[in-house]
């Protein structure tokens, strides 16, 4: 049994609520609350783990980063274009410079942590138009959330939690493309 509910903040979703009033014109699947019967966790069908690999400019503000199966080496990534506030923070966090103020993915995280959850890992589950579509799924003391979210916030709260970054195989299928060689 899945119940959906809306977004009003971030806090609210992050604090555990499970029930608040819809606004007007919210999007409608912005977080997924699984029954905490749920069997496994992620439930996913068949998914693997990936690292971030090389990351490139893309156009204007935009980065590319590529996402590679982490047990084994292979011809191909997943490109995942993202914009320059993402890819900065990304970049920083690969290159463990903290910032001297939290940023955002900071706040999240330490929100997170400090009210007793544990973000277990993050999973790009979809590809349509185009558009990559990603879930943050988090241990609230025994029930089970998965948070609609861009792969790139999700990456990024990935690297501050230290949780694995997962891809459904059919998406790297549908998105992958050879590495080129530097």
């Amino acid at each position: 049994m899945k119940r959906f509910i809306y977004p009003v903040t971030a806090l609210t979703i992050l604090l555990g609520a499970t029930f608040f009033f819809p606004l007007k014109g919210a999007p409608r699947s912005a977080v997924i609350v699984t029954d905490t019967a749920a069997t496994s966790f992620p439930a996913f069908r068949d998914t693997f783990e990936v690292k971030i690999g090389e990351t490139e400019t893309y156009y204007g503000d935009s980065y590319i980063i590529n996402l590679e199966p982490k047990k084994k080496k292979g011809r191909y990534v997943l490109p995942v274009v993202i914009g320059s506030w993402e890819f900065a923070a990304i970049n920083q966090q690969l290159n463990e410079m903290p910032p001297p103020r939290p940023m955002a993915y900071d706040l999240m995280t330490s929100l997170v942590s400090k009210t007793g959850m544990n973000v277990r890992s993050v999973v790009i589950i979809k590809l349509e138009d185009n558009v990559f579509y990603a879930l943050v799924l988090i241990d609230n003391k025994g029930q089970k959330l998965a948070i609609d979210s861009r792969p790139s916030d999700a990456i990024n709260i990935a690297l501050r939690s230290k949780a694995p970054i997962y891809v459904e195989r059919d998406v790297f299928d549908a998105a992958k493309e050879e590495k080129t060689k530097k």
